[in-house]
């Protein structure tokens, strides 16, 4: 059998897309419309399929309808307030690992970010160790001390290298508010903000040391200290 000469092909190609061309003028008869040019191409099972789904979909257009409203979901049990303290004006931490210790003060929720800043500094330059780590829980935001190692946590790492490095950012007579503030993050401290970072200056010039302080909801929304690089 001899091979087939460029005529014989072309003869072959149009006898295919006569046959294409049957097809498409039948599926037209029933209503659908003509396939576009770019798919005249396709296989004839192919055009046949896309007709048919274009059969599927034609008429008027579908009408939206709003999705039902979901029934409300019952509230969870109001959980117990914490205890208010004797003044009955700042509730008591949900968790205080110092609990019993009565005789530390911390600044109330009208203080400002610097007042809070010097507590820090000055629990950092406390004689005990553990006077320390009793005032720094304190100045911490409740949610950064409920992971089940997170006190041992501080107290070997962040709160310890705070006691080393605290004179750093201070003057020669170490005064916990001798500190400077570089810049903050935001700029503006507005009325609605409830978290900032402060970049403390260093006096060797290096570059301005993080420190971060969000409201504290446990504390009466109290400014205190959710991450640290002192």
């Amino acid at each position: 059998m001899s091979e087939p000469n460029l005529s014989d092909v072309i003869d072959r190609l149009d006898r295919l897309e006569a046959a294409l061309n049957r097809l498409i003028e039948v599926v037209e008869r029933q209503g659908v419309a003509r396939p576009t040019p770019g798919l005249t191409g396709r296989a004839p099972a192919a055009a046949a399929a896309t007709a048919a789904a274009a059969a599927t979909i034609s008429g008027p257009p579908p009408i939206k309808v709003a999705p039902p409203r979901r029934a409300p979901t019952a509230a969870a049990p109001e959980q117990a307030k914490a205890p208010a303290d004797d003044a009955g004006e700042t509730p008591a931490r949900e968790y205080d690992p110092y609990r019993d210790r009565d005789d530390i003060t911390v600044p109330p929720p009208e203080a400002s970010i610097d007042e809070v800043l010097a507590r820090v500094f000055e629990a950092a330059l406390l004689d005990e160790a553990e006077d320390t780590w009793a005032l720094m829980s304190k100045l911490t935001h409740s949610s950064q001390l409920r992971g089940p190692r997170a006190l041992d946590h501080f107290k070997a790492f962040a709160w310890h290298k705070l006691r080393r490095t605290a004179p750093v950012y201070l003057d020669a007579d170490k005064r916990p508010d001798s500190f400077a503030i570089a810049y903050t993050e935001p700029a503006e401290v507005a009325a609605e903000v409830d978290r900032v970072k402060v970049f403390v200056r260093t006096p060797d010039g290096r570059l301005p040391v993080p420190i971060s302080f969000a409201r504290d909801a446990e504390d009466g929304r109290a400014w205190r200290v959710t991450q640290m690089s002192l």
